[in-house]
């Protein structure tokens, strides 16, 4: 059962299969169901949670895709009282976004990642451990600050990095010249900044502290390797191969 803000999605939908039925309201998607998926924008989330709360029924879990943990969970405890809510954050996807973008094979091998809170029945967890495994995805449970923390570190600030960049080479005068030289190395290190912006606003606003401290963190890299470079000796190429050999190792672990 699928149900969308916009009635060309959920149509599109149906013609590929993704769903097999069309709920009119939000009250009809969630009516009688054994999970709910809520994928919406995340300062989106109350809302929804609102509407959907008077109409859930005692078994039902509900999770969702956010890419931010702490802040979510609280709004589910909040806005959906006496209903369990299991959080969740598959690692998968691309810059890319809506129907078009939709791979078959999106989860397989990714990490899930899974938040319950304190006291949530052991059930409701196995069931979502469950949904994650059955589309290919491999379940890996967390603390919502440890969550928020590691993702902030290895999604977060990797688009604001890419965002940073292409507003450094974009804004200079040269840039009308430089981007036909630009070639595949710009293309891949700036993937990211080609996101959602309403998503990427919603990641910064709700887990703002985190973020704060993993860009000083990056800041305080990009000040020495400033430093090194300005020396002008080979330091800067131990800097290149440590890089290079945990990319490497990191790549080897995850087979790629």
């Amino acid at each position: 059962m699928g149900f969308s803000r916009r009635h060309r999605t959920v149509a599109q939908a149906l013609v590929r299969g993704s769903i097999s039925r069309e709920a009119e309201a939000l009250a009809d998607a969630v009516y009688g169901a054994d999970i709910v998926v809520l994928a919406t924008p995340i300062q989106v989330l109350p809302a929804v949670m609102d509407a959907i709360a008077p109409h859930l029924s005692p078994h039902t879990v509900v999770t969702d895709v956010a890419s931010t943990k702490a802040q979510v969970m609280r709004w589910a405890a909040g806005h959906l009282p006496g209903v369990t809510f299991i959080g969740g954050h598959p690692m998968a996807g691309s810059e890319k976004t809506g129907l078009d973008a939709a791979t078959p094979n999106l989860f397989q091998r990714a990490t899930y990642c899974i938040v319950a809170p304190p006291g949530a029945p052991a059930q409701a967890l196995e069931r979502v451990k469950g949904m994650a495994v059955a589309v290919g995805a491999a379940p890996l449970v967390l603390e919502a600050d440890e969550h928020d923390y590691l993702v902030a570190g290895i999604s977060h600030l990797p688009l604001l990095v890419a965002v940073v960049l292409v507003r450094a080479v974009a804004g200079d005068s040269t840039w009308p010249a430089m981007r036909r030289l630009a070639s595949t190395g710009f293309r891949d290190t700036s993937r990211l900044a080609s996101g959602s912006p309403e998503m990427g606003r919603d990641m910064c606003l709700t887990n703002k502290d985190t973020i704060l401290a993993w860009l000083e963190r990056f800041r305080h890299e990009l000040d020495q390797l400033r430093c090194i470079i300005e020396e002008g000796d080979n330091a800067v190429e131990e800097v290149l191969v440590q890089a290079r050999d945990s990319r490497e190792r990191w790549l080897e672990e995850k087979g790629w």
